[in-house]
Protein backbone atom coordinates (compact mmCIF):
# COMPACT_ATOMS: atom_id res chain seq x y z
CA UNK A 1 0.00 0.00 0.00
CA UNK A 2 2.98 2.68 1.23
CA UNK A 3 4.37 2.08 -2.76
CA UNK A 4 0.38 2.62 -4.29
CA UNK A 5 0.11 5.79 -2.51
CA UNK A 6 3.59 7.07 -3.43
CA UNK A 7 2.94 5.91 -7.19
CA UNK A 8 -0.65 8.13 -6.97
CA UNK A 9 1.14 11.34 -5.95
CA UNK A 10 4.19 13.54 -4.35
CA UNK A 11 3.06 14.30 -1.69
CA UNK A 12 0.00 12.39 -1.97
CA UNK A 13 -3.06 13.55 -2.15
CA UNK A 14 -1.98 16.85 -2.43
CA UNK A 15 0.15 16.51 -5.82
CA UNK A 16 -1.39 13.72 -8.33
CA UNK A 17 0.46 12.01 -10.58
CA UNK A 18 -1.32 10.76 -14.07
CA UNK A 19 -2.23 7.83 -12.13
CA UNK A 20 -3.18 10.18 -9.02
CA UNK A 21 -5.33 11.81 -11.70
CA UNK A 22 -7.31 8.58 -12.94
CA UNK A 23 -8.07 7.98 -9.45
CA UNK A 24 -9.57 10.98 -8.79
CA UNK A 25 -11.87 11.27 -11.87
CA UNK A 26 -12.86 7.62 -11.50
CA UNK A 27 -13.75 8.12 -7.67
CA UNK A 28 -15.97 11.00 -8.63
CA UNK A 29 -17.78 9.58 -11.11
CA UNK A 30 -18.75 6.14 -9.03
CA UNK A 31 -19.41 8.08 -6.23
CA UNK A 32 -21.61 10.35 -6.97
CA UNK A 33 -20.08 12.13 -10.58
CA UNK A 34 -19.57 15.75 -10.59
CA UNK A 35 -20.85 17.92 -8.24
CA UNK A 36 -20.47 21.03 -5.51
CA UNK A 37 -17.07 20.40 -3.27
CA UNK A 38 -16.15 17.15 -4.72
CA UNK A 39 -12.30 18.65 -4.78
CA UNK A 40 -12.52 18.94 -0.90
CA UNK A 41 -14.06 15.87 -0.01
CA UNK A 42 -11.43 14.10 -2.23
CA UNK A 43 -8.14 15.84 -0.01
CA UNK A 44 -10.52 15.02 3.30
CA UNK A 45 -11.14 11.49 2.66
CA UNK A 46 -7.45 10.96 1.45
CA UNK A 47 -5.66 13.00 4.54
CA UNK A 48 -7.00 11.00 7.47
CA UNK A 49 -6.51 7.43 8.36
CA UNK A 50 -8.48 5.15 10.62
CA UNK A 51 -7.25 5.59 14.53
CA UNK A 52 -4.64 2.73 15.52
CA UNK A 53 -4.31 1.86 11.48
CA UNK A 54 -1.36 2.10 9.75
CA UNK A 55 -1.06 5.71 8.44
CA UNK A 56 -2.16 5.32 5.54
CA UNK A 57 -5.47 7.62 3.66
CA UNK A 58 -8.89 6.44 4.98
CA UNK A 59 -9.83 6.12 1.28
CA UNK A 60 -7.55 3.22 0.46
CA UNK A 61 -7.33 1.42 3.73
CA UNK A 62 -11.05 0.64 4.77
CA UNK A 63 -11.54 -3.89 4.53
CA UNK A 64 -9.53 -6.80 5.49
CA UNK A 65 -6.88 -8.07 3.89
CA UNK A 66 -9.46 -11.41 2.71
CA UNK A 67 -11.71 -8.88 1.33
CA UNK A 68 -13.99 -9.27 3.95
CA UNK A 69 -15.73 -6.05 6.00
CA UNK A 70 -14.22 -6.19 9.22
CA UNK A 71 -16.76 -8.71 10.93
CA UNK A 72 -20.34 -7.23 9.11
CA UNK A 73 -19.70 -9.77 5.74
CA UNK A 74 -17.77 -13.47 5.93
CA UNK A 75 -16.70 -12.63 2.65
CA UNK A 76 -15.82 -10.23 -0.33
CA UNK A 77 -18.76 -8.21 -0.72
CA UNK A 78 -16.54 -6.61 -3.77
CA UNK A 79 -17.59 -7.54 -7.70
CA UNK A 80 -16.29 -4.76 -10.19
CA UNK A 81 -16.46 -7.29 -12.71
CA UNK A 82 -19.19 -5.57 -14.95
CA UNK A 83 -17.65 -1.97 -13.61
CA UNK A 84 -17.12 0.55 -16.55
CA UNK A 85 -14.72 3.09 -15.01
CA UNK A 86 -15.22 6.77 -16.16
CA UNK A 87 -12.95 9.95 -16.47
CA UNK A 88 -15.68 12.21 -17.14
CA UNK A 89 -19.20 12.33 -17.64
CA UNK A 90 -19.02 11.21 -21.27
CA UNK A 91 -20.76 7.61 -21.28
CA UNK A 92 -18.57 7.01 -24.33
CA UNK A 93 -15.19 5.53 -23.34
CA UNK A 94 -12.21 7.64 -24.52
CA UNK A 95 -9.17 6.06 -25.46
CA UNK A 96 -7.75 6.78 -21.74
CA UNK A 97 -10.99 5.23 -20.62
CA UNK A 98 -10.58 2.04 -22.84
CA UNK A 99 -7.15 1.36 -21.62
CA UNK A 100 -8.02 1.99 -17.53
CA UNK A 101 -10.48 -0.89 -18.46
CA UNK A 102 -8.50 -2.98 -20.04
CA UNK A 103 -6.22 -3.08 -17.13
CA UNK A 104 -8.26 -2.41 -14.32
CA UNK A 105 -7.84 -5.56 -11.52
CA UNK A 106 -11.15 -7.48 -11.91
CA UNK A 107 -12.54 -8.74 -8.45
CA UNK A 108 -15.42 -11.09 -8.36
CA UNK A 109 -17.28 -10.84 -5.10
CA UNK A 110 -17.69 -14.33 -2.82
CA UNK A 111 -21.08 -16.09 -2.82
CA UNK A 112 -21.26 -15.71 0.55
CA UNK A 113 -20.25 -12.27 1.02
CA UNK A 114 -24.06 -10.80 0.54
CA UNK A 115 -27.33 -12.97 1.19
CA UNK A 116 -29.81 -12.37 -1.41
CA UNK A 117 -32.61 -13.50 1.00
CA UNK A 118 -33.10 -13.32 4.87
CA UNK A 119 -30.88 -11.59 7.44
CA UNK A 120 -27.61 -10.81 6.98
CA UNK A 121 -24.73 -8.12 7.93
CA UNK A 122 -25.18 -6.81 4.35
CA UNK A 123 -29.30 -6.89 3.29
CA UNK A 124 -30.48 -5.77 0.00
CA UNK A 125 -31.69 -2.81 -0.45
CA UNK A 126 -34.57 -3.20 -2.86
CA UNK A 127 -36.40 0.20 -3.11
CA UNK A 128 -40.15 -1.66 -2.76
CA UNK A 129 -40.67 0.68 -0.30
CA UNK A 130 -44.33 1.22 1.33
CA UNK A 131 -44.06 4.18 3.55
CA UNK A 132 -43.18 7.61 2.77
CA UNK A 133 -39.23 8.03 3.27
CA UNK A 134 -37.10 11.31 3.26
CA UNK A 135 -33.21 10.49 3.21
CA UNK A 136 -30.64 13.33 3.62
CA UNK A 137 -26.88 12.80 3.15
CA UNK A 138 -23.54 14.69 2.63
CA UNK A 139 -22.13 15.57 -1.07
CA UNK A 140 -18.88 15.06 -0.17
CA UNK A 141 -19.00 11.49 1.64
CA UNK A 142 -16.78 9.03 0.67
CA UNK A 143 -17.55 6.26 2.96
CA UNK A 144 -20.88 5.98 2.27
CA UNK A 145 -20.72 8.31 -1.19
CA UNK A 146 -23.84 10.11 -3.06
CA UNK A 147 -24.18 7.69 -5.79
CA UNK A 148 -25.83 5.23 -3.01
CA UNK A 149 -28.66 7.82 -3.43
CA UNK A 150 -28.91 8.08 -6.71
CA UNK A 151 -29.05 4.19 -6.90
CA UNK A 152 -31.55 3.90 -4.22
CA UNK A 153 -33.69 6.38 -6.10
CA UNK A 154 -33.66 4.45 -9.17
CA UNK A 155 -34.41 1.25 -7.52
CA UNK A 156 -37.54 3.04 -5.56
CA UNK A 157 -38.31 4.61 -9.11
CA UNK A 158 -37.80 0.93 -10.48
CA UNK A 159 -40.59 -0.10 -8.24
CA UNK A 160 -43.09 2.72 -9.13
CA UNK A 161 -42.71 3.97 -5.79
CA UNK A 162 -41.12 7.33 -6.57
CA UNK A 163 -43.53 9.33 -5.28
CA UNK A 164 -42.74 8.18 -1.87
CA UNK A 165 -39.11 8.98 -1.83
CA UNK A 166 -37.99 12.55 -1.23
CA UNK A 167 -34.07 13.10 -1.19
CA UNK A 168 -32.13 16.13 0.38
CA UNK A 169 -28.64 16.96 -0.39
CA UNK A 170 -26.87 18.39 2.42
CA UNK A 171 -23.46 20.55 1.55
CA UNK A 172 -20.58 19.26 3.89
CA UNK A 173 -17.29 16.30 2.77
CA UNK A 174 -18.04 14.24 5.97
CA UNK A 175 -20.38 11.06 6.65
CA UNK A 176 -23.79 11.94 7.93
CA UNK A 177 -22.08 15.33 9.30
CA UNK A 178 -25.30 17.33 8.95
CA UNK A 179 -26.52 20.06 11.41
CA UNK A 180 -29.05 18.96 14.16
CA UNK A 181 -31.46 21.65 12.58
CA UNK A 182 -30.94 19.69 9.29
CA UNK A 183 -32.29 16.81 10.67
CA UNK A 184 -34.98 18.30 12.59
CA UNK A 185 -36.23 19.92 9.24
CA UNK A 186 -35.64 16.58 7.71
CA UNK A 187 -38.49 14.38 10.15
CA UNK A 188 -40.78 17.82 10.25
CA UNK A 189 -41.00 17.33 6.68
CA UNK A 190 -41.79 13.77 7.35
CA UNK A 191 -44.03 14.32 10.06
CA UNK A 192 -45.92 16.60 8.03
CA UNK A 193 -46.32 14.68 5.00
CA UNK A 194 -47.95 12.19 6.50
CA UNK A 195 -50.24 14.33 8.59
CA UNK A 196 -51.39 16.57 5.31
CA UNK A 197 -50.45 13.57 2.82
CA UNK A 198 -48.52 16.97 0.91
CA UNK A 199 -45.03 15.59 -0.39
CA UNK A 200 -42.26 18.12 0.80
CA UNK A 201 -39.83 19.51 -1.69
CA UNK A 202 -36.33 17.47 -2.00
CA UNK A 203 -33.21 17.36 -4.47
CA UNK A 204 -33.43 15.74 -7.71
CA UNK A 205 -30.67 13.94 -7.75
CA UNK A 206 -30.70 12.09 -11.13
CA UNK A 207 -30.03 14.68 -13.31
CA UNK A 208 -26.34 14.98 -13.48
CA UNK A 209 -26.29 18.83 -14.76
CA UNK A 210 -28.62 19.42 -11.64
CA UNK A 211 -26.56 17.56 -9.20
CA UNK A 212 -23.53 19.59 -10.95
CA UNK A 213 -24.66 22.85 -10.36
CA UNK A 214 -22.82 25.05 -8.33
CA UNK A 215 -25.78 25.44 -5.83
CA UNK A 216 -26.95 22.18 -5.85
CA UNK A 217 -27.73 20.97 -1.76
CA UNK A 218 -28.17 24.86 -0.84
CA UNK A 219 -31.86 23.97 -0.41
CA UNK A 220 -31.60 22.21 2.70
CA UNK A 221 -27.96 22.95 3.98
CA UNK A 222 -28.80 25.39 6.58
CA UNK A 223 -25.30 26.14 7.74
CA UNK A 224 -22.63 26.77 5.88
CA UNK A 225 -19.18 24.38 6.74
CA UNK A 226 -16.03 27.34 5.57
CA UNK A 227 -15.01 24.16 3.66
CA UNK A 228 -12.25 25.58 1.20
CA UNK A 229 -13.20 24.94 -2.29
CA UNK A 230 -17.22 24.64 -1.56
CA UNK A 231 -18.65 28.13 -1.83
CA UNK A 232 -21.66 29.30 0.70
CA UNK A 233 -24.68 29.46 0.09
CA UNK A 234 -27.04 32.64 -0.35
CA UNK A 235 -29.08 33.09 1.80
Amino acid sequence: MPSLVAALGAPYPYVLTPAGEQLKAVTKNLSGGERPGFDSAFLFWNVFGVPGAPPLPFLLQFGGDDGSVFGISPGNVYDNIDTVYQLDSDPALSPDEEILNANVLRVASDPQGRHPNGLAGIPVISGDIRIPVVSIHTLGDLFVPFSHEQNYARRVAAHGKADLLVTRAIRDVGHCFFAVPEEAAAFQALLDWVDTGVKPAGDDVLDAANVAAADFGCNFTLFNRHIPGLSACTP
